[in-house]
């Protein structure tokens, strides 16, 4: 699995004209958020270790939003340019940050796909590869140039000028072997992957294409085309969740777990997620995890441990939304969690910034865990309950409404 992402941020987006006066175009807001939270909670449902944000325009703002921030487990960390180098510039000015693969996302562009199947389709393929770009079929190609292939290798591009109706383009989002930089990184002037980086890989036969099906395609660059993603994004319904405790529900509990080696799954929670996750539920953890408050373990800890949960499941094609924890315990030699908090379980505040957070359809959701103290939050929120017999595999429903 390629565990980096890098987000392209670095743009001006000069034909959106005042929406981006003052704000990068990645930091246009969305259902009350910036796009860029949207984009990196779509990628951190992924087993990745890392995002990196490419800021250039107003990129301080950027910066102060996410730079050392974890989502999902997932770290996040911004750097800003000193000067606009374009595209593959950005690339090359982060070189000592970047992975040997890693994926790469424009963050202006909105796109629906498996990050997981990419992932596969790379580690399978790449072989003397340099680069893969993630293509679909458009049905009326007003913006972008056509791109040409042969099998798993593009050959060849068009420019938009020379292109209408149907066509296969690039939507914007690639794998990229780091070594393939090498030989521009003494350049300093501007450079860009469409132009100068991707051109020279298909003459060397050295792109492949992963092509997506029934693809939601944004790219809100023009005034046109952000109305069109505002208008979707508006109109998504709120969406009910699956939560779920962690300790004796998702992994066997061995007392204040937190050490890799102890992870064991629990019988049968992988179906029972999937079964939810299918239906289109949002899928959330929800933990009491007071061994941070008592000194026992860390946050990097709990979001260790996160993270190797996150990637057992993706194998079964399961992805966690996102993860939730109370590091509180009163009595706490650490000041900063020494304190009564509404976020310790049977208390609901974690499930209300989940419902905030998230549009959240609670009335709707379901939470499945393995104590009363789980079962009375469930009752506290007004939804069903299931309780998890974690050695045996069985889930009993519990009425809470």
């Amino acid at each position: 699995m390629v565990k980096q992402a890098i987000i392209l941020c670095g743009g001006k987006g000069s034909r959106l004209g005042n929406l981006v006066a003052h704000v990068p175009k990645p930091m246009l807001e969305f259902l009350g958020r910036p796009y860029l939270m949207h984009l990196i909670r779509q990628i951190a449902r992924m087993p990745i270790d890392e995002i990196i944000l490419l800021a250039g325009y107003h990129g301080e703002q950027i910066f102060e939003k996410f730079d050392g921030s974890v989502i999902n487990g997932v770290s996040i960390k911004v750097v800003v340019e000193s000067s606009t180098r374009g595209t593959l510039g950005a690339l090359i000015n982060s070189f000592d940050h970047l992975h040997e693969n890693f994926l790469v996302l424009n963050g202006d562009t909105h796109l629906n796909i498996d990050f997981m199947g990419l992932s596969k389709f790379w580690i399978s393929n790449n072989g003397s590869a340099q680069a893969c770009m993630v293509t679909g079929q458009v049905d009326e190609n007003r913006r972008y140039g056509a791109v040409k292939f042969s099998g798993l290798h593009i050959t060849a591009f068009s420019r938009p000028s020379e292109c209408y109706g149907r066509a296969y383009i690039n939507l914007g989002v690639y794998i990229i072997k780091k070594q393939s930089l090498r030989p521009w990184l003494s350049i300093k002037s501007e450079l860009s992957l469409e132009r100068d980086f991707f051109p020279t890989l298909v003459d060397e036969r050295k792109l492949l294409r992963w092509d997506v099906k029934d693809h939601q395609f944004f790219d809100f660059g023009i005034p046109e085309d952000y109305n069109l993603f505002l208008s979707f994004m508006e109109n998504n319904e709120k969406i009910p969740a699956l939560f779920l405790d962690r300790d004796n529900t998702i992994n066997y509990d061995a007392g204040y777990t937190y050490k890799l080696d102890d992870f064991r799954i629990c019988n049968g929670v992988q179906s029972y997620i999937k079964k939810f996750s299918r239906q289109g539920y949002k899928v959330f953890i929800v933990s009491n995890q007071s061994g941070i408050g008592r000194g026992y373990y860390s946050e990097e800890d709990v979001w260790c441990f996160h993270r190797k949960i996150k990637s057992y499941l993706a194998d079964f094609d399961i992805f966690l939304d996102d993860f939730y924890f109370c590091p509180h315990f009163v009595g706490s030699d650490n000041g900063k969690y020494n304190f009564d908090c509404g976020c310790r379980k049977p208390g609901i505040e974690l499930f209300r910034r989940i419902e905030e957070n998230w549009c959240v359809d609670i009335k709707n959701s379901v939470f499945i865990g393995d104590s009363i103290t789980d079962e009375l939050a469930a009752k506290n929120l007004g939804i069903r309950f299931l309780m998890c017999d974690c050695k045996n595999g069985n889930f009993s429903l519990v009425s809470c409404e």
